[in-house]
């Protein structure tokens, strides 16, 4: 049982970091002024997408160890 309750985790958290990845993807090549917008000096939306991106791969790779680990 913990077995496929791992690799449910698994396929979720690999989805929700392709999807992040490939709109980070989609979204440098069709809307550049966009992601170049300052949204504070020295602060692009760009930049701002791609930390958010970054926090959201470490968090799920948390989330995904914290549910490897458990207990059952």
């Amino acid at each position: 049982m913990k077995a496929a309750r791992l690799s449910g985790a698994a396929i979720w958290s690999s989805a929700i970091i392709c999807v992040i990845y490939f709109a980070l993807l989609w979204l440098s090549v069709s809307a550049k002024a966009f992601l170049g917008t300052l949204i504070a000096p020295g602060v692009s939306v760009g930049i701002t997408l791609t930390l958010l991106g970054i926090v959201a791969a470490i968090g799920l790779t948390w989330w995904f160890v914290r549910e490897a680990n458990a207990k059952d």
